[in-house]
């Protein structure tokens, strides 16, 4: 039978009973409630549909993610804001806005200085709010601590503060020699990641074949629920799991169109994907979980066949948790997922 009007539907956000004619459209085709709606989004000057973070365009309207792709929007090369012909934002064509002496530009990329064996190799980029008094100390202490392993930029999604960025890294080198210990020191001077991100980069050349990148992204896009328990993070825009990114990804793993930059894994770049969904922080056991998440799940898809799939629950979450409980290398992971479930 038809669904009726007076029908009672379910706010995709907070599961509270609505009508379907009180119910309103989100920019990703979810259906929520008016007090969702009002409270906790952003209506898009462009389609006059919700979603719960815009981003401001150079003449000063603020539209979602959605449309953003569509209409050929890209990011000022110095900050976030959209520009669509130009190179960057009015604001940032200034010179004297720019200030590079400890922390680079948005758009600094040295050449990339690999460390350890192996194709496989991972990027961090971890965004930290700094006391807004102690932002050049901060600084110091990190590029200290980093020696040549990394530097400092700045991101228009810190108010105060930095983005820490490594050269690539081997998961065994990465465990074995970055300075975990700095995290500590920068929390002790009253950093935190709140509100911020931690973004892992994947080399294309660790994947054996497109198939074993179309099985890595299945896994991750099926199993969403665990993974964004694990990120921390959940319904973001700037980490979308939503069906229209879901859509993408064979027509990617294929090197065609690609799927939006604001996707959780972040298709755009010519050497490296972009696991985007993970929360900033300074605990070393969560951001080594957020690594140890992006080798285990790469080499757990490397050989997962046909059969493991539809005879052993290959794509199940407890099948891969229980595959990386038997493997010492990735104890990290288990330990942190097992955390989280004995806190709920």
């Amino acid at each position: 039978m038809p669904i009726t009007a007076l029908e009672p539907m379910l706010c995709s956000h907070c599961d509270s009973p609505t009508t379907m004619d009180d119910l309103v459209s989100r920019s990703d085709g979810d259906e929520i409630c008016p007090a969702c709606a009002t409270s906790r989004f952003y209506l898009c000057y462009c389609c006059d549909l919700y979603a719960g973070t815009l981003f401001r365009t150079d003449a000063g309207s603020d539209i979602c993610g959605m449309c953003q792709y569509d209409h050929g929007y890209h990011e000022c090369r110095y900050c976030s804001t959209l520009v669509t012909d130009e190179d960057c934002c009015q604001h940032c064509s200034d010179p004297d806005t720019l200030d590079a002496d400890l922390v680079h530009d948005y758009d600094y990329k040295p050449r990339p200085v690999f460390h350890g064996e192996g194709s496989l190799h991972f990027g961090v980029e971890l965004e930290v709010n700094t006391p807004s008094d102690r932002l050049t100390k901060c600084a110091e202490l990190c590029l200290r601590d980093l020696g040549n392993l990394g530097y400092l930029k700045e991101d228009s999604s810190i108010f105060e503060g930095f983005e820490i960025v490594t050269h690539p890294m081997s998961f065994p080198w990465a465990m074995a020699n970055f300075p975990w210990v700095m995290l500590g020191r920068l929390k002790s001077e009253g950093c935190n990641g709140e509100g911020t991100g931690l973004h892992i980069h994947v080399s294309r050349d660790g994947f054996a074949n497109s198939s074993h990148v179309y099985r890595w992204m299945k896994f991750i896009y099926r199993n969403s629920r665990e993974v964004q328990r694990l990120a921390r993070r959940r319904n973001s825009d700037y980490a979308e799991f939503g069906p229209y990114v879901r859509q993408t990804v064979k027509e990617a793993c294929k090197g065609g169109r690609p799927g939006p930059r604001y996707a959780a894994v972040n298709t755009l770049n010519s050497a490296t994907f972009e696991l985007r969904m993970f929360a900033s922080s300074l605990e070393p056991d969560q951001v080594q979980a957020a690594l140890t998440f992006a080798a285990a799940t790469i080499e757990y898809t490397r050989e997962l066949s046909i059969p493991a799939i539809v005879h052993c629950r290959g794509w199940e979450w407890e099948t891969f948790t229980n595959w990386v409980s038997l493997r010492p290398e990735y104890s990290t992971l288990t330990q942190e997922w097992e955390a989280l479930t004995c806190a709920c």
